[in-house]
C-alpha cells in the first residue's frame, strides 16, 4: 500500500474490579458512569489516559499543560496528537492558528455485560491537616461503586494530519466557492519523514501501554486490549468501529458482523491484523471468532496482541 491515510484500532479489553471513570456523584460518594446498566469510560478518559502513557514513556514534548497550550505541534507532541484550544493563548502569535483538531479519535468505553456493582469504603483526609496532630475525627468516610467489565472500544488515527498543519483554502471556481484541505509539514523533512514516523510509533506505544483509568492512584487496571483489530487504510474512515458485536445474554462475539466488517474493511484496500488473548472473561466463543478471522482473505492474525502493535509499528515504518 502507497499511502496510509488512517490507523483504525477496536477492541475488547477486560478490566478487573475498580472505579475507573466515576460519574457526578455526591460529597461522599464516587459513582460509576452507566449506560443503562452497564458501565461506561468516556472518549475523553480514554484519551487523557493515552495522554498520561505517552508522558510515562518519554520527556520530550510532553511538558505543555491543558490550560496553556502552545499550539507549536513542531515542539509539541501533546498539541500535534491530541489537538488544543487555546485562543486567549495564541491570539496575538503569528502563523499558530488559535485550535487544532486531534488527529486521534476515541470512541467511549462501553461495558459488554451486566455485571454486580459493589461498594468500596475510603478515608478522606482534609487538605493541609498537620500529620502529627491527626486525629480519628479528622476524616471523612467516603464511597466508591466498583464493578468487572469487558469494554469494547475503538480509535481512529488521522495519519496526514500527524505532524502538519491543516490550512483551510478558500477558492473561487466556476461552481461557486470551494474549501480545499492543506496540508503543511512542520517537522523536519531532511531525514525521510523519520521524525512523522517516530512520533506515530510513540503513540501507538501510548495505546498499547494504556493503564492509567484506575479511581485512585494506589488502584491499577490493565487495559491492554484483549481482542484486537488493528488496520491501516488508504483512506479515512471509521469502519472498523463496527467488527466487534458482542450479546450480553450469551456472551458472544457476533460472527457475522466481524466477518462482514473484515470483508470492508479489505475491499477498502486496508492491512488487517487481529490477535486475541482467549481470556474466557471476555468471550465465550473465542474458537468460533478466530475461525472467522482466519477465513477472510487478507486479515493476518497474529501471536500475541504485543506483536500485532509491533507489526502495525513496523508498517507505519515501511509504508509512511
Amino acid at each position: 500500500m502507497s499511502e496510509i491515510a488512517q490507523i483504525g484500532i477496536a477492541h475488547l479489553t477486560h478490566v478487573d474490579l475498580g472505579n475507573h471513570n466515576a460519574g457526578e456523584g455526591g460529597s461522599q460518594l464516587s459513582d460509576l458512569k452507566k449506560v443503562g446498566n452497564q458501565p461506561y469510560i468516556s472518549g475523553q478518559a480514554y484519551r487523557h489516559a493515552i495522554k498520561d502513557a505517552l508522558k510515562a514513556q518519554t520527556a520530550e514534548g510532553v511538558d505543555c499543560h491543558a490550560a496553556h497550550q502552545c499550539g507549536r505541534i513542531s515542539e509539541c507532541k501533546l498539541c500535534d496528537l491530541f489537538g488544543y484550544m487555546n485562543p486567549e493563548e495564541l491570539d496575538d502569535i503569528d502563523d499558530i492558528p488559535v485550535n487544532r483538531v486531534s488527529p486521534l479519535r476515541a470512541t467511549p468505553l462501553v461495558g459488554q455485560y451486566d455485571q454486580p456493582v459493589t461498594t468500596d469504603m475510603i478515608l478522606q483526609y482534609d487538605p493541609g491537616i498537620d500529620a502529627e496532630s491527626v486525629t480519628d475525627s479528622d476524616h471523612n468516610i467516603g464511597y466508591r461503586e466498583m464493578t468487572e467489565n469487558v469494554f469494547r472500544g475503538a480509535l481512529a488515527i488521522d495519519i496526514p494530519a500527524i505532524g502538519r498543519r491543516e490550512i483551510e483554502n478558500i477558492e473561487e471556481t466556476n461552481n461557486g466557492v470551494r474549501s480545499k484541505r492543506e496540508l503543511t509539514n512542520e517537522l523536519d523533512d531532511n531525514n525521510n519523514g523519520d521524525d512523522r514516523k517516530d512520533r506515530i510509533e510513540e503513540l501507538l506505544t501510548a495505546i498499547q501501554n494504556t493503564s492509567n483509568l484506575a479511581g485512585q492512584a494506589r488502584h491499577m487496571a490493565d487495559f491492554m486490549p484483549d481482542f484486537l483489530i488493528a488496520s491501516t487504510q488508504p483512506v479515512y474512515n471509521q469502519r472498523v468501529s463496527n467488527a466487534i458485536r458482542t450479546d450480553p445474554e450469551t456472551g458472544e462475539v457476533d460472527p457475522s458482523t466481524l466477518e462482514s466488517v473484515l470483508k470492508d474493511l479489505i475491499a477498502l484496500e486496508a492491512d488487517v491484523w487481529v490477535a486475541g488473548t482467549r481470556n474466557p472473561s471476555v468471550m465465550n466463543n473465542w474458537d468460533e471468532v478466530m475461525d472467522v478471522v482466519e477465513s477472510v482473505d487478507g486479515v493476518e492474525t497474529q501471536d500475541s496482541v504485543v506483536a500485532t502493535f509491533d507489526t502495525l509499528k513496523d508498517h507505519v515504518k515501511k509504508n509512511l
